[in-house]
């Protein structure tokens, strides 16, 4: 049985796909009879049969005060659906970004429809999972870099700066947890996207703070990574202000960097 722990773009190896939908805490007799017949009508079709579940109960999202303890374990749910003959089981956690997306996007993500146009749209709408999943590999940029203002540097967080054309699709303004490739090396890197609010007469740009480098690389080629957004961005009332929570952003970054570079 294939496993999956996070809301997947199930590929055109999977087009015929029968799926049972529930928590399915227990896998009782009522659940059983659900399963077994989605494993039936898949076998009938020349298909799969897939169980969609959450990893945890939605109530303790939507109303922790009410959340039911639980008969069985994942662990023993995994084992007692895989028991039944299941293709493939997706369980994923129920977060309240979830709870937000509408029942279409859901069975899109699942019927696999991989465009372009679906990507664009992810991008613009800063679903960087989801695009991830679709183009299977991070968002990337690949620029030249260009002159700024040279702001960073007396800050003490020096960036190498990108354009953004008019015709490339971008991600909404922000910060974001990011890796940069240059030369044969690939190093962490923060990226913000915007028109810095906190000083005027910025145009939107990517701003790259990459860590533990100091090479001067103006119109030469940067490639960046976007691994994860941090926070939106942000008009400060002072240079100090911005100065504290650029190192908070650092800090929160720190640990997606270490996941990114301990897996690669």
């Amino acid at each position: 049985m294939q496993f999956y722990s996070r809301l997947t773009t199930l590929r055109q190896d999977h087009p015929r796909l029968v799926i049972a939908l529930g928590m399915f805490d227990g896998v009782h007799r009522g659940h059983r009879s659900i399963i077994m017949r989605a494993v039936d009508l898949a076998h009938e079709i020349g298909g799969e049969s897939m169980v969609f579940t959450f990893s945890n109960h939605p109530l303790a999202v939507l109303a922790p005060q009410a959340v039911p303890p639980q008969i069985s374990n994942n662990a023993l749910r995994r084992q007692l659906i895989e028991e039944l003959g299941v293709d493939i089981l997706m369980a994923i956690p129920f977060t309240k970004d979830l709870a937000r997306r509408t029942p279409e996007d859901v069975r899109a993500r699942l019927r696999d429809p991989v465009s372009s146009s679906r990507i664009r749209g992810l991008i613009a709408g800063g679903d960087l999972a989801a695009a991830e999943e679709c183009l299977g590999r991070p968002f990337t940029v690949l620029d030249r870099v260009i002159h700024g203002d040279k702001r960073g540097r007396t800050l003490g967080f020096p960036t190498a700066n990108l354009a953004i054309p008019d015709a490339q699709v971008m991600l909404p303004n922000g910060v974001y947890a990011a890796t940069a490739h240059y030369g044969d090396r690939d190093y962490a890197a923060l990226a913000n996207i915007g028109n810095n609010p906190t000083f005027p007469g910025c145009n939107r740009r990517i701003e790259v703070n990459i860590q533990d480098f100091s090479k001067d690389i103006y119109d030469r080629l940067l490639e960046v990574r976007f691994l994860q957004k941090i926070r939106d961005e942000e008009k400060f009332d002072s240079v100090a202000t911005l100065v504290a929570q650029m190192h908070r952003d650092r800090e929160r970054a720190k640990e997606i960097w270490r996941h990114c570079f301990t897996s690669a």
